[in-house]
């Protein structure tokens, strides 16, 4: 007998089938419970990234906290990141972000999105650092380590909104009169003469001429020596008095000595000529009792062209000549190569 048929089947009924057999779930019990507590792992261990990178947040300096501008750095960084979904026009949840007032303001469900003078209670420190579900900006990449603490920096110190202030600040900058070259160049015959050569000449040789007469043309006219209560033997003298007094350095009243003859020796060589003296050039100086030796040796060594133009030409070809059009009259030249 067929231990497959049914009972109908064995009581001749015309459709004769075999019987069903219980159906086995091959995950039941210990097995099925296995499988729930590996789904429950492989949750926990899903890796941050997929789940939203949990950002670090750094110890906060009060100084450099207080420098964030919030129209310069915060509003820029949110507009970036935030304006898809929270601007003026677009703002899910209610939340705008692209204003102070609206940081303050906040969303429909986690309120006010900033709490000044404290970044880690703030909910959009929360939700950019990834501590809230789910991270901000919502399907993009997760803003660096670096902006998360600007962020929270700006909040510290208070959250202000300087854009007022900047605004201002800009304003007065662009009605600010223009630079000394530009405003040269435009009032000044020789500086038009050698544009105008610069601009038309028929060579490279003529051209390097041009530039240099252009950027003689725009150099600032030196300054007036300022007025000093120290004694002063010439205009140097009432430049470095002024700062003295300006200082209140006990030198403006008590002038330290004048340096010896042979540290004077030494400095007036090398600065005019680039060299030291020669023994027997020492040795006439130094021998000589008038009391204008000094003057008289600046005059000898100026009179030496050839020595005195080949330690300078180098010093005047960069001032003039190769250095950038904003840098005239060797301020670039002192600051960076020529004097290290």
């Amino acid at each position: 007998m067929n231990s497959g048929l049914n009972l109908a089947c064995l009581k001749g009924a015309r459709h004769c089938r075999p019987a069903r057999r219980p159906r086995r779930f091959p995950l039941a019990g210990t097995r099925f419970a296995l499988l729930l507590a590996a789904a429950a792992a492989a949750l926990e261990s899903t890796p941050a990234g997929a789940r939203g990178a949990e950002i670090r947040a750094r110890n906060i300096d009060p100084a450099a906290a207080a420098q964030v501008s919030y129209a310069r750095q915060i509003k820029p960084l949110l507009d970036n990141h935030c304006s898809d979904c929270h601007s003026t026009d677009e703002h899910k949840g209610g939340f705008d972000a692209s204003s102070a007032a609206g940081l303050l303001k906040g969303g429909k469900k986690a309120g006010p999105a900033i709490v000044p003078g404290k970044p880690d209670e703030s909910p959009l420190v929360q939700f950019v650092r990834g501590l809230r579900d789910p991270q901000m900006p919502k399907g993009n990449p997760p803003l660096s380590e670096d902006e998360v603490h600007l962020i929270r920096q700006w909040i510290f110190a208070g959250a202000n909104d300087d854009s007022a202030a900047v605004v201002a600040g800009d304003k007065t900058e662009d009605s600010a009169p223009p630079p000394a070259s530009s405003a040269s160049l435009a009032g000044d015959p020789a500086a038009q003469n050698a544009l105008n050569d610069l601009l038309f000449s028929g060579n490279n040789e003529q051209r390097l001429i041009a530039q240099r007469r252009l950027r003689l043309a725009l150099v600032p006219k030196a300054p007036e020596p300022p007025p000093v209560k120290t004694p002063a033997f010439n205009a140097i003298d009432n430049f470095i008095a002024a700062e003295w007094e300006k200082a209140a350095l006990a030198a403006a009243t008590n002038p330290p000595a004048l340096c010896t003859d042979p540290a004077f020796l030494r400095r007036a060589y090398l600065d005019i000529i680039g060299v030291i003296p020669t023994v027997a050039e020492a040795r006439k100086f130094l021998d000589d009792p008038a009391p204008d030796k000094r003057m008289r040796l600046v005059d000898e060594l100026l009179a030496r062209n050839q020595d005195y133009a080949a330690h300078w030409t180098p010093f005047w070809e960069d001032a003039i000549g190769s250095s950038t059009a904003a840098i005239t009259g060797g301020d670039g030249c002192r600051a960076s190569r020529c004097h290290r």
